[in-house]
C-alpha cells in the first residue's frame, strides 16, 4: 500500500505570464517556453475510503520530453526517477528498487501535459469547479476532452506569475494537490538527475518483462 500513493505524484509545473487565470493557450505557450525546472513540493492526498488526508513534501527536478525527479524526504524518504525509457521507484527503508517499463506506467499519462510537443487543446476543456471548495484565487478549471478512468478534472492556482498549486480529482472523488515553492525556472540539470545506479545487494523487482 506505500508504493500505491507515491504514484499519486504526478505533478504538475505551469509558469503564467500574469496574475489572472491562464487560458489553455497562454499555458500551451508558457510551456513551450519551459525546457527544465526545480521545486520543492508539498503533496496532499485524500482518499474518500478511508476519508484521511496524507502530507508528503520533497524536491521535484523536470526536463523536457518528460524526464522527472521525484525525491520525496518527508514524512518517509521514497525516489521516483522517470528517464527516457525506465521508471525506478528506490525504497531506501525497504532497500529495494522497482524498475517498470515507461510504456507500462499507465499514471504517467496524467503528465501527458508537461511532456512537450502536446496540443494541450487535443486534451483537455474548461471544467466546472469541483465539488469541493479550493482555497481563494484564479483557479483554471479543466477536464479531460475523452473519458479518463483516472482523471474527472484538474485545476491549477496561479500565482505570482507561476503555478503555485494544482489539484486532480479522480472519477471516484479522490483528489490530490500539490503546491510548489522556491521555483527555479529552466536551470542547467545534469543528466545524472534522472538517472539511477543500482547497488551492489540492492534487491531489484523487475516489471520489465511482465506480460512478455
Amino acid at each position: 500500500m506505500r508504493k500505491i500513493w507515491v504514484w499519486t505524484i504526478f505533478l504538475g509545473f505551469l509558469y503564467a505570464p500574469s496574475l489572472k487565470a491562464a487560458s489553455l493557450s497562454e499555458v500551451q505557450k508558457v510551456l513551450d517556453q519551459t525546457s527544465s525546472f526545480q521545486a520543492h513540493f508539498t503533496q496532499k492526498t485524500y482518499n474518500t475510503f478511508s476519508n484521511k488526508t496524507q502530507t508528503h513534501q520533497g524536491l521535484v527536478s523536470w526536463q523536457r520530453p518528460g524526464l522527472m525527479r521525484w525525491q520525496y524526504q518527508e514524512p518517509e524518504p521514497l525516489l521516483i526517477v522517470v528517464g527516457k525509457d525506465r521508471v525506478f521507484l528506490y525504497d531506501s527503508l525497504l532497500e529495494n528498487v522497482t524498475i517498470s517499463d515507461r510504456s507500462e506506467v499507465s499514471r504517467l499519462k496524467l503528465l501527458g501535459f508537461l511532456f512537450g510537443g502536446v496540443n494541450l487543446n487535443s486534451l483537455y476543456r474548461p471544467g466546472p469547479p469541483p465539488s469541493f471548495p479550493l482555497e481563494k484565487g484564479n483557479w483554471l478549471h479543466l477536464e479531460p476532452l475523452q473519458p479518463d478512468t483516472e482523471l474527472k478534472s484538474l485545476h491549477l492556482l496561479l500565482e505570482k506569475g507561476q503555478l503555485s498549486r494544482f489539484v486532480l480529482v479522480t472519477p471516484q472523488g479522490n483528489w490530490r494537490s500539490f503546491e510548489f515553492k522556491d521555483f527555479k525556472n529552466n536551470p542547467k540539470l545534469p543528466s545524472s538527475e534522472f538517472e539511477f545506479t543500482l547497488k551492489p545487494n540492492m534487491e531489484v523487482i523487475d516489471k520489465l518483462s511482465k506480460g512478455r
